[in-house]
């Protein structure tokens, strides 16, 4: 684990106390919150995992944190920062190859798994290794893929709160110019409050090779 100081534009191995410290791994998700990192899920040596564990980023020290109803063992799915104080994982591939659809939230506050509806946008939802960012009120989740299929579509997501039930609404957006093509296993970012970047990943050619994309939008 590595750290990049803006201020002197040096990298530093971030060095952690105690023993206990999430295994290797990858195609997991990590989100700051406070002065604490979350990890969750991820793969390692074609293991599907579904622990969750923080990093106080002050005292430097891991924490598995165990909390009934949560995800089932996915990678390749995407998280963000939504309400407030919720964490939100959605999508990913299980321990069946199953490209999952069910979207979870967990209070970052409260220590707590809820399961959020994605009736009637399951469609939308069931996707790997597409990106995902938050400007606070919408998260935008851009392509992915599904059994080899490749997407190059645009989602803005909202989640609600309704009778003691957390909800989410799916809306593609319809862009005016020409579309990104199609990715998965890219990265996005906003720029600004309206801009948003999306950048590399993994294509295809004219004959359905996979390709490396080095390109930017």
């Amino acid at each position: 684990m590595y750290m990049f100081d803006y201020s002197t534009l040096s990298w530093s191995k971030l060095e952690t106390t105690g023993n206990l410290v999430p295994s290797a791994r990858d195609s997991h998700t990590a989100l700051i919150f406070n002065d604490e990192m979350f990890v969750f899920g991820g793969n390692w040596q074609d293991k599907k995992l579904n622990d969750l564990w923080k990093l106080n980023l002050i005292e430097r020290k891991w924490a598995k944190i165990n909390a009934p109803n949560g995800p089932s063992s996915i990678e390749g799915h995407v998280t963000s920062l939504v309400l407030g104080k919720m964490m939100m994982i959605q999508g990913g591939l299980d321990e069946s190859n199953r490209v999952c659809p069910e979207l979870y939230l967990f209070d970052l506050v409260e220590n707590k798994w809820y399961s959020c509806q994605v009736k009637d946008f399951e469609k939308f939802a069931k996707r790997e290794c597409r990106s995902c960012v938050s400007n606070g009120e919408f998260c935008y989740l851009f392509g992915g893929e599904v059994e080899n299929e490749i997407f190059n579509d645009l989602f803005k997501v909202s989640i609600s709160y309704v009778n003691e039930t957390y909800f989410s609404k799916w809306t593609l957006e319809e862009p005016i110019t020409k579309k990104p093509p199609e990715r998965s296993s890219h990265s996005s970012v906003f720029y600004e409050p309206d801009l948003l970047i999306i950048t590399g990943g993994e294509g295809q050619d004219s004959n359905g090779q996979s390709v490396a994309l080095s390109d930017t939008w």
